[in-house]
């Protein structure tokens, strides 16, 4: 990487780390904590600038030195009471980075190039960013090929979302479509079975779906599930039997669930996915 460091850098220098409890912006996002820079630093992303203190800057100097770009990166070394005062909370890792959201694949082109069988999750106005960060973070875990997403939804590349999803969101692609309708029709066309995880009346259980082929799994919102019409251009419906009255659970977990079927039917013709 070609890098300029600066030294007790000024509050113009790291402006773009301040206020880091505001949305994302347009171009770039910010990771947080040493896990997820270290992910990052591995990535082949494209890095603008890091904000750590003296010490973790000597940890991680090899690897920063090591990271591949083309652009330029300026790393800002201070104190961990100096970044704490610019971002306006503790930090306990004292290291963070700001980077550039990366070009999205369309899902043609992932249709077209992805490994197969084809695993897509896709996102019905999900809108808390640690339930995307943990759906991402299983996702990437369980062989998912792509999470497709509505403008709804809450952007993967918040500052939170980024850091519960442990810099998977660096992998694993991410379609952002205009319709879901539409995105749906579009897979069915290429012969990928579509199921919505509903609480309806005609949901079969998770067991009796077939994961096996290509398939994608539409997940709704934490208030309200998915929207009518998209279930009706599904080609089922399907659900995770419970005991009690409660019956829902939360996004993050019942994907959870869904990917481990997905992952258990289709170890059974595989040694591994």
């Amino acid at each position: 990487m070609n890098f300029q460091i600066v030294e007790n850098p000024s509050l113009d220098d790291v402006q773009i780390f301040a206020n880091l409890r505001s949305q994302k912006e347009a171009n770039h996002f910010i990771a947080e904590s040493e896990k997820v820079v270290v992910r990052l630093l591995l990535s082949k992303l494209e890095i603008i600038s890091l904000y750590l203190t003296e010490d973790q800057f000597i940890e991680h100097k090899q690897l920063i030195a090591s990271h591949e770009q083309r652009t330029f990166c300026k790393i800002y070394i201070g104190s961990r009471e100096e970044m704490e005062k610019i971002v306006g909370f503790s930090l306990h890792q004292r290291i963070l980075a700001a980077a550039k959201i990366p070009k999205e694949k369309t899902l043609e082109e992932v249709i077209q190039y992805a490994k197969k069988p084809l695993l897509f999750v896709i996102l019905d106005e999900v809108c808390d960013a640690e339930n995307i960060g943990a759906i991402i973070r299983t996702s990437f875990g369980m062989n998912t090929t792509a999470i497709i997403i509505d403008r709804k939804s809450t952007s993967p590349w918040m500052r939170r979302a980024v850091r519960v999803s442990m810099g998977a969101v660096f992998e694993l692609p991410i379609v952002t479509v205009e319709s879901i309708p539409d995105c749906i029709n579009a897979l069915r066309a290429n012969s990928i079975s579509t199921f919505a995880a509903t609480l309806g009346e005609v949901s079969i259980p998770i067991w009796n779906a077939d994961f096996k082929n290509n398939c994608a799994i539409i997940f709704g919102s934490e208030g309200h599930g998915i929207k009518k019409e998209i279930i009706e251009v599904c080609d089922k419906e399907i659900t995770i039997p419970m005991l009690d009255n409660l019956r829902s659970l939360n996004v993050g977990t019942a994907h959870g669930i869904f990917l481990y079927e997905v992952m258990r039917q289709r170890s059974k013709t595989k040694e591994r996915f």
